[in-house]
């Protein structure tokens, strides 16, 4: 009878879980339709209501998880005090195991799926065609929901900022923890770090390729109103070893995100956030294409991959310990526990370290995509607004981050310079919202006079006008020639 009551305070609780994940959908469903009512009144301008929406639901889903996590942790108290107290002095390991299966890994991981597929239908999909023009239809992006929730979402289409994304194979993992404390199986705890490990490199390498297809909505950019990009790209991407069909327009089921994404390791996939293109110009999206291709000329998205594998090792590693550690309090196990413990910290030393170098990294690597950018499309303004425009799509904070300040404040320096006219364009960029540097006026209004793509006269592509390799514009086609007899090109 005692397990009767312990399973049923469990289900309980899965269910009071439940219960709030899709009141919270509720609520940002309420929140989407008084911003639409607001924008027809002519209350809120449109990117203002978008804004407002992706604050209001990254502040509904931080309190969803937290809620869900306190909910689970005191139904565990609740049941362990109350069905078996005299057992968890005595067999501490399974008892917590139990709590871990039964409580702990059910409340964070279905609670928070049923807050995302019903959010998809209810929420994303509506604020998306309103505000985005999104063509994706309420029952495909069900479909994607429903596959990205076994092995989760792609990395620039997550939900919940915290943490690994919710997903089925999350859930098993967690499960597996538990199940290994109650099998008398702590020894076999490494096999966790090591599953997540394998998982994470499959994802990011061979596998890339099929959870895109799997798990999200792309066409090739020949068949997108984004065509005439490939007009001025053939060079770039046959320099970085990426093929024209491997240049895809990704259209998001889940709003807050207009970032792209580069996948595979050894093939690169580039793909395009729909969200962007839709609210910027041909220059624009020529630099930040630009950008990314310089991230995989130089080989970036492999070693961010192993360094977030090593990450991902390192956070389960860290799970694991703590709750061995947990398990173990006892001053009978003293020694145990300090060994324990010392794994702890020196994990948490670790993770610090690897999380710092993969920091350092990344500024570097996004510092030199950007002047390569800059060079390649002799276009640096058009990268700083599209740095602010992928910004005000994926937050509504006004202020820039730190790192995006420094690399704007980099690009701005090109532009001061005294042959600033001869050697870079220099024309206002047209824009979704207006951005200013050091008091002057860099953009222009998206919707006046300009065309969503490269003007006829510029067809040809920009590599006939621009020497990648002695990073400057030429004068023409004989003084390159020139140049290079003298050798005086230098190496990229």
């Amino acid at each position: 009878m005692q397990w009767f009551g312990f399973i049923g305070i469990g289900i309980a609780t899965l269910l009071f879980t439940c219960c709030i994940s899709v009141l919270a959908v509720f609520l940002r469903r309420r929140t989407y339709l008084q911003i639409v009512a607001a924008i027809e009144g002519h209350k809120h301008p449109h990117i203002s209501g978008y804004q407002y929406l992706c604050r209001t639901s990254d502040l509904i889903s931080l309190l969803l998880l937290l809620s869900t996590l306190i909910i689970g942790l005191t139904g565990s108290l609740i049941a362990s005090f109350s069905c078996f107290p005299s057992i968890i002095t005595s067999k501490p390991l399974s008892i917590i195991g139990v709590l871990f299966c039964i409580f702990i890994a059910p409340n964070l991981i279905i609670p928070a799926l049923i807050y995302d597929l019903l959010g998809i239908v209810r929420v994303d999909v509506p604020a998306l065609a309103t505000f985005h023009g999104s063509e994706i239809e309420p029952k495909q992006a069900l479909i994607l929901g429903l596959k990205s929730c076994l092995i989760g979402p792609l990395y620039n289409e997550r939900r919940f900022k915290i943490g690994p994304s919710p997903s089925l194979f999350l859930l098993a993992l967690l499960e597996a923890l538990g199940l290994l404390h109650c099998l008398h199986l702590p020894y076999l705890l490494w096999l966790i770090p090591l599953l997540a490990a394998c998982a994470n490199i499959y994802y990011y390498t061979i596998g890339s390729r099929h959870i895109i297809a799997w798990t999200t909505s792309t066409i090739l950019i020949e068949q997108s109103p984004w065509a005439s990009l490939v007009l001025h790209i053939d060079e770039w991407i046959r320099l970085a070893g990426i093929k024209r069909q491997d240049i895809r327009i990704q259209t998001m089921i889940r709003i807050g995100s207009s970032n792209g994404a580069v996948s595979d390791l050894f093939h690169p996939v580039l793909l395009l956030n729909h969200t962007f293109l839709t609210h910027s110009d041909w220059r624009q999206q020529e630099a930040l294409l630009a950008w990314m291709i310089r991230l995989v000329h130089k080989k970036f998205p492999a070693t961010y991959i192993w360094l977030n594998s090593c990450l991902s090792v390192i956070s389960w590693t860290f799970l694991a310990a703590g709750v061995a550690l947990l398990i173990t309090f006892s001053p009978s196990r003293l020694r145990m526990l300090g060994m324990i413990s010392l794994l702890l910290l020196v994990t948490i030393l670790i993770y610090c370290i690897t999380l710092f170098i993969t920091r350092k990294m990344t500024r570097r690597a996004y510092a030199e995509a950007d002047q390569f950018a800059a060079d390649l499309t002799g276009d640096p303004l058009a990268l700083i607004v599209a740095l602010h425009t992928l910004h005000a799509l994926n937050t509504s904070r006004p202020q820039l981050p730190a790192i995006t300040q420094k690399r704007i404040a980099a690009l701005y320096q090109l532009i001061q310079q005294p042959d600033a006219f001869k050697r870079w364009i220099c024309d206002p960029v047209p824009s979704l919202l207006p951005f200013s540097c050091e008091e002057k006026l860099l953009t222009t209004s998206l919707h006046q006079e300009e065309q969503a793509t490269p003007p006829a006269s510029s067809s040809t592509n920009i590599i006939s006008f621009h020497d990648y390799k002695i990073k400057r514009p030429v004068a023409n086609e004989a003084q390159l020639l020139e140049e290079q007899s003298d050798g005086e090109c230098a190496p990229e």
